[in-house]
């Protein structure tokens, strides 16, 4: 686990924190990086260190899991 605190949103803050948690991750860890600003997915940088590493954001681990419950939910399960 890693976090930040800082007095204004800037992207280096949370480059930082991402960064420091990278090498402490287990072999095989499939991480979540969650932020409670929204402003971060829309940069470049950020997206870039999230694909290269294969983590997955908040986000988009929440639309997955609403996505695979809702494709779910009609089928029937086995007697």
């Amino acid at each position: 686990m890693s976090c930040t605190i800082g007095d204004r949103p800037v992207l280096s803050m949370v480059m930082d924190m991402a960064q420091r948690a990278l090498p402490v991750l287990p072999r095989g860890a499939e991480p979540i990086l969650h932020s409670d600003q929204g402003w971060q997915y829309q940069h470049k940088q950020y997206q870039k260190l999230l694909n290269d590493h294969g983590i997955a954001d908040f986000l988009s681990a929440l639309i997955a899991l609403i996505l695979f419950r809702t494709m779910n939910l009609g089928r029937k399960t086995a007697e």
